[in-house]
């Protein structure tokens, strides 16, 4: 074999193990850019609705639209921490009070650490995810019926019916005996 023969023996035997090298490398590398693109998608807090935008109708018996009943909205995320939050609205003439859409940033990690804090510390009573509760009040009225509608994952519709209570006992209006 002359000189240049071996010369080209030569370079294909590099560049056999240059391929090699790069296919061994190469799974690494793939394997390398999953975990860190699983790790963002784990860690990267992403948007999440804590209580949807909601409309509260209050009407009467009659289905007329009672004006300046106070509605609240009480808000405890379970997912981080215990914080709470409440809002305040009352209703217009027609009857309505509305509330603003409500988000927050967690990371998916973020809340699996919270839900599993919760569950260390209350054991089989622990709560994870987000309660949301609408309540009214107004002197002697007192919540008969509720009708939820949901319009998509970020609105939705409460209408509730109140009746007058003039004895102020809440669970006789409601229809419990007395205890």
């Amino acid at each position: 074999m002359d000189r240049g023969g071996k010369a080209a023996e030569l370079e294909i035997s590099e560049l056999l193990k240059k391929t090699s090298d790069m296919l061994i490398r190469k799974p690494k590398t793939i394997l390398c850019s999953l975990a860190a693109t699983a790790a963002l998608i784990v860690l990267y807090p992403g948007k999440a609705t804590t209580a949807p935008a909601c409309q509260v109708v209050v009407v009467n018996g009659a289905g007329q639209g009672l004006a300046h009943v106070d509605v609240y909205r009480n808000i405890q995320d379970y997912s981080w921490g215990d914080s709470e939050k409440s809002q305040h609205a009352v209703t217009d003439n027609s009857g309505s009070a509305w509330f603003p859409l409500l988000q927050r940033r967690l990371s998916p990690a973020a809340e699996l650490a919270g839900c599993i804090r919760q569950i260390l510390s209350a054991g089989a009573h622990a709560s994870c995810g987000v309660y949301s509760d609408i309540s009214a009040v107004n002197g002697h009225l007192v919540e008969t019926a509720r009708s939820d509608q949901r319009v998509d994952r970020k609105n939705q519709i409460l209408r509730l019916t109140m009746a007058d209570c003039p004895s102020g006992d809440y669970w006789t209006c409601r229809g419990y005996p007395h205890r």
